[in-house]
């Protein structure tokens, strides 16, 4: 629902809080310094107000300029007095704030506060507590030691949020793809701006009067000019650098107003005393009240190196002043296709400049842009629409959970759903190189893994006309190829959410799509003897008792029926679920930590056995079945051939090992480390028994 009336309309006025909504919120951040996301959190605060919420902030770190903005506008404000990255006492502070508070919701912004909130909220008993994201960090993909407690603290403080909120997709994507956080927690929000302030901006000229007063120059000089404008913090990532570079390639008619203070102040202003740009380029220093000076501009520049949103591009549009933005990140959500402005190649002063001159030579496309941008700021940016979709979210995280597999997923894209399945069930176990392919190639590179799987399989037992059950089915590549090749299939997977976009995948093989189960537990909901085949890949090492589930197996099978049961090598076995090794005899809190030291995600060390092939051997026959093939009888087999010398190993490294295992005479530990099941893995093809046989 759209929130927000186009400017030549009367505006309906803020929306009302609906029912139910939890009323006290403490907005948690790092810094109240002069800055976007703490001029954002204010306008988002007054919306929120508006909506019937009540409102206080925290700050953990001094000083805090914007403070007397925040109780001008009625807000309590708690100084936390955090002074170093790690500081006890401000995190104890904060437990006692949310206690005392008795707040409904902690909602946290900026590094900082994202570290410390989430575990001060569920210490203190606050029920819900979500995670505002704000910016692509450039630092976050440097590599460094420094990163990685950082990045263990981060991810174990993003597990404890219900929400995370993303200023725009190339936030959400950025964070999942670098940091590893989970893409499921997170919600999409752009930022907004109060637009009744943009109803009724000053005029082109009323704003170039008020622009010569803030550089020093006479009215009359200014109105005469094309002026391109910048608005922003002076820091290497805003690109104020790269427009003075621009400037210079622009005939001298053509002035620039930098509007804004930072680290990299001075080092601009001495570029711009060079001779190429002297007397062209303004500085107007930190201003307020944007909407009375920045009609002034002709074109305003965004040409930031990476930006997680944009307001300044937002207050563009709103103000009718076209943009030309950095084609990075947020600024491409902001800018849309050509609504309002131009993307121009990010770090090229000189399409910049190309840019800037083409709009500069026609003013009726720049007035042409001005109103298309001024229309799609009051449509899709403003505070009102802002704040009323963070507290439906509060409103969302305050419900019971449900879960993807509680009814269809939503939307309609399968692979966009595979993609954010297997970020977060799969992060930390699959390689980050199969992370980052595209879901198309995920589900093709799986498509193919199963279909060698199923040659094996027809090796033993046809699958057309055979009623396939595969346990474990996962995202259902197994079972589309069964049903491709004439079997009946039918699917049981423990992960709900794996279950439900298995479902929307096979949909289209037939009316309904194949029977699909929930649970992997110690009774199957099957008839006896009612299947002729099962397969099974890489699930018993996660359910709590495999050798019950095996058992299930055998009473499921026909009489002669088969189970391929896939086993991992034991040697690799920790390695191929974390890509590192864990010293063995390690106490279960120090296994944790390893894993979390190295990068991954250690949910399934709480269910994970260790199935080597010799135990999966053992709890194969002792379910009753009987073994016709096994990774450890094919290898001891390949061996003896080896160590008899009718063979070669398939490498040069390997024929090498053994050859010097063979001249020490130690071919007999080699055998038992392979009756182990080191050196192997495969597949154990297996058979319940017939009645004659029995």
């Amino acid at each position: 629902m759209r929130l927000e009336a186009r400017p030549p309309t009367a505006s309906p006025g803020p929306p009302r809080a609906p029912a139910g909504l939890p009323l006290r919120v403490l907005h948690l951040i790092t810094t109240l310094e002069a800055g976007g996301t703490e001029t954002l959190l204010l306008t988002l605060a007054r919306a929120q107000a508006a909506l019937g919420l009540s409102i206080e902030v925290a700050v953990l770190r001094d000083p805090a300029p914007l403070e007397p903005a925040f109780r001008a506008a009625g807000f309590v404000v708690h100084r936390l007095g955090l002074r170093r990255a790690l500081a006890p006492g401000a995190f104890f502070r904060l437990t006692r704030l949310l206690r005392r508070g008795r707040f409904d919701v902690l909602h946290t912004h900026l590094d900082l506060a994202d570290l410390y909130g989430p575990f001060a909220a569920r210490r203190a008993g606050v029920p819900i507590v979500v995670s505002s994201r704000h910016n692509t960090d450039e630092w976050r993909t440097r590599p460094s030691w420094k990163r990685r407690p950082f990045l263990l603290w981060e991810r174990a403080a993003h597990r404890r949020v219900d929400a995370a909120l993303a200023v725009s997709a190339a936030v959400r994507d950025f964070l999942v793809r670098e940091e590893g956080l989970a893409a499921e927690r997170f919600r999409v929000v752009h930022n907004g701006i109060d637009l009744e302030a943009w109803r009724a901006p000053a005029t082109r000229l009323e704003a170039r009067a008020r622009l010569a007063l803030f550089v020093g120059v006479p009215a009359a000089e200014l109105q005469s000019r094309a002026l391109i404008g910048f608005v922003g913090r002076l820091a290497p990532q805003k690109g104020a650098d790269l427009l003075l570079e621009a400037a210079a390639l622009l005939p001298r008619e053509a002035w620039v107003v930098i509007v804004g203070d930072g680290p990299e102040g001075e080092a601009l202003r001495q570029r711009a005393a060079q001779p190429d740009l002297a007397g062209r380029v303004l500085f107007a220093g930190r201003r307020e009240a944007v909407p009375q000076w920045l009609p002034g501009f002709d074109l305003l520049a965004v040409p930031s190196r990476w930006e997680g949103f944009g307001l300044a591009a937002v207050e563009g549009l709103a103000a009718g002043v076209p943009v030309v933005a950095a084609d990075v990140d947020g600024l491409r959500e902001v800018i849309g296709d050509n609504e309002g402005g131009v993307l121009v190649s990010p770090g090229d002063a000189g399409a910049l400049a190309r840019a800037l001159a083409v709009l500069l030579g026609n003013a009726e496309h720049r007035q042409a842009l001005g109103r298309v941008g001024r229309e799609r700021a009051f449509r899709r940016f403003g505070a009102a629409r802002m704040a009323a979709e963070v507290v439906e979210i509060y409103q969302q995280a305050g419900r019971p959970h449900r879960t993807v597999a509680d009814g269809a997923p939503p939307g309609d894209d399968i692979e966009k759903l595979v993609a954010v399945q297997v970020q977060s069930m799969w992060r930390g176990v699959l390689p980050p190189r199969l992370l980052a392919v595209s879901p198309a190639a995920f589900l093709r590179q799986q498509e193919e893994e199963y279909g060698a799987v199923a040659d094996d399989v027809e090796g033993w037992r046809p699958l057309n006309g055979a009623r396939l059950l595969d346990l474990g089915c996962g995202l259902g590549s197994m079972l589309v190829i069964g049903r491709a090749r004439g079997a009946s299939v039918f699917g049981i997977e423990p992960d709900g959410a794996s279950l439900a976009l298995c479902a929307r995948r096979l949909a289209p093989l037939r009316t309904g799509g194949p029977p699909l189960m929930a649970g992997v537990g110690e009774a199957l909901p099957l008839r006896d003897r009612s299947l002729d085949l099962v397969t099974c890949c890489s699930v018993l090492e996660h359910v709590r008792n495999p050798g019950a589930v095996l058992a299930e197996v055998c009473r499921v099978l026909r009489p002669g029926g088969w189970l391929y049961l896939g086993v991992p090598n034991a040697l690799l076995f920790q390695e191929r679920h974390y890509k590192i090794v864990l010293p063995p005899g390690l106490p279960r809190a120090l296994r944790r930590a390893w894993v979390r030291l190295h990068g991954r995600d250690p949910a399934f060390l709480d269910t994970l056995h260790e199935l080597t092939p010799g135990r999966a051997l053992a709890l194969v026959r002792g379910a009753g079945l009987e073994v016709v093939s096994s990774p450890v009888q094919r290898r001891l087999a390949r061996l003896e051939e080896i160590l008899a010398g009718r063979a070669r190993a398939s490498s040069p490294p390997r024929r090498a090992v053994l050859g010097l295992m063979r001249a020490l005479g130690v071919g007999g530990l080699l055998r038992a480390l392979v009756r182990r099941g080191f050196f192997v893995d495969g597949a154990i093809v297996a058979r319940r028994p017939t009645e004659s046989a029995a």
